[in-house]
């Protein structure tokens, strides 16, 4: 029997949990709740891309942090660098193509700014959610 832990270490719980993370990024831009979306769309833009290292290593679980200590980050340059993507991003900007674009706004998310009390401009939070959900990037990297 599959220990049920395990379960949340599996590609298809990163690919859920990105999904759901647009749907709560929709849903706070709705609300009028900035700080909120862009955390949101963030957060969904990392699990696409622990998705997608997951995928491109051919893993079914997620390492532990003793085995691979820098897939434990939450900076989205590191992880698009260790899922292979990071040079293709990268030529995307270099282009002017709308994926560089996206990868711009998205790239210096940080999950910190929850934490951060001063108002939360809305441009920024728009800006985050139409990069990531709108513009398709957590898409492109469920797909790649």
């Amino acid at each position: 029997m599959t220990d049920p832990a395990d379960a949340y270490l599996a590609p298809q719980t990163w690919l859920d949990k990105a999904l759901q993370e647009c749907v709560a990024a929709r849903l706070m831009a709705g609300a009028k709740l900035w700080a909120q979306c862009f955390y949101h769309a963030g957060f969904a833009l990392e699990c696409a891309l622990k998705y997608r290292i997951m995928v491109a290593n051919g893993w079914n679980r997620w390492p532990e942090r003793n085995e691979r200590r820098e897939l434990y980050s939450h900076n989205l340059t590191e992880l698009a660098t260790q899922a292979g993507i990071i040079d293709h991003l990268l030529a995307a900007i270099k282009d002017g193509a709308p994926l560089g674009q996206t990868w711009l706004i998205a790239k210096d998310w940080s999950n910190e700014t929850r934490y951060d009390p001063r108002p939360f401009p809305r441009r920024r939070g728009e800006d985050m959610l139409w990069a990531v959900d709108e513009m398709g990037l957590v898409t492109w990297l469920l797909n790649l």
